[in-house]
């Protein structure tokens, strides 16, 4: 859901940001970077955790 609202609302501020020369990956690190360290916290990350291993290996 939170990527799917980040895809969204890039694609309507897009051409306005990037007048300021402010990209695509430029705004979804910072938007991972509050959703995982944010007051919201929405993404509970644990570099530990199992998940993070499988989601490395489908990444790369």
């Amino acid at each position: 859901m939170a990527i799917a609202s980040g895809l969204v609302l890039w694609s309507v501020v897009a051409e306005r940001l990037e007048r300021w020369n402010i990209t695509a990956p430029i705004v979804f690190v910072a938007v991972g970077l509050l959703l995982a360290n944010g007051p919201t916290r929405l993404v509970d990350v644990r570099l530990g955790g199992p998940g993070i291993a499988e989601l490395a290996e489908i990444t790369l």
